[in-house]
């Protein structure tokens, strides 16, 4: 996996991004292409993996995510019931915390549907998940918050942050070039380990 060299401290042009729901099973095609694109060896249109994620595109298509810079498909984070099955942005889009970014939407996505764990597969980015509060010895998971009514209040602004995503949540980078992060937004600070971490080159996974 290759890392980030650093972000510059020169002001930049923003960049607009779109995260939204897959629309369509022609989406999600296009979609799980661009990400198995990332890996090596590519991962074929002909992998169970996409005709898992086909299969319950009717009953999961909230945690089917694309992201679009310019209206073209660039990454998302795909997934049903409770797990991730693969997540990533194109070489152009990484190191600017667009995959974490995802990963924070394909969350509040999950906790939206009452979920209370996360499952991830086999990962090439085990890192990036680790700063995002994953852990495990065979597999990584991570716990969702548990109902409560702080929970309640919390989740409501996030989805107001996060909007319709039938329709998508536009994010911008900032000066820096960096996509805030959702849970930096909302008011709530990152632990230390996920303040101070830097952003994988390679943000992706797959199980």
């Amino acid at each position: 996996m290759r890392e980030d060299k650093g972000v510059s401290s020169k002001p930049v042009a923003p960049e607009r991004y779109i995260i939204r729901q897959v629309s369509s099973l022609d989406e999600l095609r296009e979609a799980f292409a661009v990400i198995g694109a990332q890996f090596s060896p590519p991962i074929p249109p002909e992998d169970k993996r996409l005709d898992d994620l086909v299969r319950r595109y009717p009953q999961d298509r909230s945690l089917m995510l694309l992201v679009q810079r310019e209206g073209r498909i660039i990454g998302g984070a795909l997934g049903f019931g409770s797990t991730l099955r693969i997540l990533g942005p194109e070489p152009s889009a990484r190191g600017k915390g667009l995959g974490r970014r995802l990963l924070q939407t394909f969350e509040v996505a999950a906790m939206r549907l009452g979920m209370r764990t996360l499952n991830l597969g086999a990962d090439e980015a085990k890192g990036f998940y680790l700063r995002l509060g994953y852990h495990g010895k065979s597999s990584l998971h991570k716990e969702l918050p548990a109902p409560s009514r702080v929970q309640d209040v919390r989740l409501k602004r996030l989805e107001r942050l996060i909007g319709n995503l039938e329709v998508g949540q536009t994010v911008t980078t900032d000066a820096m070039g960096q996509v805030p992060s959702l849970f930096r937004s909302e008011g709530i600070s990152a632990s230390p380990a996920q303040a101070s971490a830097p952003e994988d080159s390679v943000e992706r996974c797959i199980g």
